[in-house]
């Protein structure tokens, strides 16, 4: 059957409008639990029973397992299960291709009741994401990467669906408008973000103000939320923060230990802040005045 999250214009009839993220690592496995929650809103005329969703569709060109523990949907404070299939629309010949590039995996998730036109609804997925060699090197990308003994690090972007993605059918469409140089109107979710990692490592969601930072025994909790809207970016690592601050401007590096220079960061950093400020006087003041830069091992 045919996926009902199909384009309108150029923007899906489905959107997703906000997440509410918690992410533990659990590194001697090499692995992250996540909680998501998505709020949906259907933008069609059309009542829509069934979702399509990316989530690493494409484990395998990535190098990584996805484990869905559970999806439930999210009424008047009740938590109900819903069914879910996790597979590629066209099943391969060989069945341990599903998951490549050529057979992504999309879970298919059936709604409760209908969601109508202008109706919004929240899901919830439990899952785990598991590196399956953090050390091989000839991945395009590694999200749990281990440079050496002990030394592991984990870089979550925007190039790949971590968090579940409503999935876009019209693909050739979509091909088209990326070789003609136009954008497809995307939305840009806003989101809420809850990192758990150990006490020896640091964390930085790039496009987030942090709200809060705990130390529970062996592990420090952070709260984020969204700056700007769009979708959130991490990185956890053994890392150095360095902050470069002149005035009431701001910019927080999260550079590895012992690869950085640190009159470079410096230089960086008053560039930035020079850049900042001229931005606000052709645009007026901005409403954030700190700054993320997350520097990968990589």
């Amino acid at each position: 059957p045919q996926s009902l999250a199909t384009l309108t214009g150029l923007a899906p009839a489905l959107t997703i409008t906000n997440y509410d993220v918690s992410l533990r690592t659990a590194l001697e496995s090499d692995s992250l639990f996540i909680s998501a929650v998505c709020t949906i809103r259907n933008e069609s005329s059309e009542s829509m029973e069934l979702i399509d969703f990316d989530l690493f569709a494409r484990e395998q060109y990535y190098g990584v397992k996805v484990e869905i523990a559970k999806i439930v949907g999210l009424v008047n404070g009740r938590s109900d299960p819903l069914a879910f299939a996790r597979a590629s629309l066209t099943r391969p010949a060989d069945p341990a291709l599903e998951g490549s590039d050529e057979f992504p995996k999309i879970t298919r998730v059936s709604l409760s009741s209908p969601l109508k036109k202008g109706e919004t609804a929240s899901l919830q997925f439990e899952y785990k994401i598991t590196a399956v060699d953090s050390k091989k090197k000839d991945l395009p990308y590694r999200i749990i990467d281990e440079f050496s003994p002990g030394l592991k690090e984990i870089c979550l972007i925007t190039d790949f669906s971590w968090l579940p993605w409503i999935t876009w059918t019209d693909y050739e469409k979509v091909q088209m408008l990326d070789k003609s140089n136009f954008f497809t109107k995307m939305p840009r979710p806003t989101w809420r973000m809850v990192v758990r990692h150990p006490s020896s490592y640091q964390a930085l969601v790039v496009d987030g103000r942090l709200e809060k930072t705990i130390d529970s025994g062996n592990d420090t909790v952070s709260t984020w939320v969204c700056r700007t809207g769009g979708m959130p970016q991490l990185l956890i690592g053994r890392s150095d923060k360095v902050v470069v601050k002149d005035g009431s401007v701001s910019v927080v590096f999260l550079v590895a230990k012992g690869r950085y220079e640190p009159s470079a960061v410096e230089s960086m950093g008053r560039f930035l802040i020079r850049a900042f400020r001229f931005y606000s006087q052709l645009f007026g003041e901005l409403s954030e005045n700190e700054m993320h830069i997350a520097v990968s091992s990589a």
